[in-house]
């Protein structure tokens, strides 16, 4: 007997959906894929598919731009159809670090819900470039963290909810304990000067860093006022896609390479230099 064979639209609406469910959900550890490979062309394949898709389609896909000042991204948005900005959830932007963070309109944080990405919810940074001196790397840490606080309180994008940063080793012992360090201290001399709103900040409606050690990440916490719901940014910084989403199994995986290393060594290696690669630096 031959087995009768279904396409995908022949099947029933409810496993459809299943398999909709299945299918865009977006998997953060993998690199960004070109827009023609993302799930987005699945729902641009035919009317249906884009009528029963096209939502989930845009939600998980990331979009991928070297544009990240306001007014070249008002431009760049203009040539996209005016019903599919908001749908538009996922931003990586790839920018060279030394280029990107030395321009003074960076120091302003990125302006994505004025330039009209107010659906922004997870926000990627890709840095490029070589590596430079260790003083222009302090000088590119400092600019950084002025760029993310700017980017979180001051910008308005109010549904952004995650920021991962991927810097090539070109900030050399940039971890995310070293960047909690500096968000914080960022923090209280906002607090104290007021620079941000001109004005000094309000306790109540006062942000807190909060660090995750386990995950290897920070968050930026913003409690409700008065009924109103707070908000909470997670921060991410890694070498590479996976040590910024994946901290836990990575270090795991680095403690097992030392352990192996101490085993397997002629034991005239001090242990001290089988960790020095990997030590904090603060």
């Amino acid at each position: 007997m031959a087995v009768e064979r279904r396409s995908l639209l022949g099947l029933p609406a409810e496993l459809r959906l299943e398999v909709y469910s299945h299918y865009f959900t977006p998997d953060a550890t993998l690199s960004t894929p070109p827009l023609e490979a993302s799930s987005l062309a699945l729902a641009l394949t035919c009317q249906q598919l884009y009528h029963e898709t096209h939502e989930l389609a845009f939600a998980s896909t990331t979009f991928r731009t070297g544009t990240w000042q306001l007014a070249e991204l008002r431009t760049r948005l203009q040539r996209v159809r005016t019903s599919y900005v908001p749908l538009i959830t996922r931003l990586e932007v790839r920018v060279g670090l030394f280029e990107f963070l030395r321009t003074p309109q960076s120091l302003c944080g990125l302006q994505l819900a004025a330039a009209g990405l107010a659906g922004v919810e997870e926000l990627y940074i890709v840095f490029t470039g070589t590596r430079e001196s260790a003083f222009r790397e302090d000088m590119m840490l400092s600019n950084l963290e002025v760029l993310l606080w700017k980017t979180v309180a001051c910008c308005d994008n109010r549904r952004l909810r995650k920021i991962r940063i991927v810097h090539a080793a070109l900030i050399h012992g940039c971890d995310f304990l070293r960047l909690c360090v500096v968000m914080r201290g960022r923090l209280e001399h906002e607090r104290r000067t007021g620079a941000w709103a001109n004005k000094k900040v309000d306790e109540e409606e006062a942000w807190r860093v909060v660090e995750d050690r386990e995950e290897g990440r920070c968050r930026l916490v913003k409690d409700g006022k008065e009924g109103q719901p707070g908000r909470e940014v997670v921060l991410l910084l890694g070498e590479n896609i996976r040590e910024a989403e994946m901290y836990r199994e990575v270090q795991k995986e680095v403690l097992q390479d030392i352990t192996d290393e101490v085993g397997l060594g002629s034991g005239a290696q001090r242990f001290s230099t089988i960790c020095a690669p990997w030590a904090l630096k603060v």
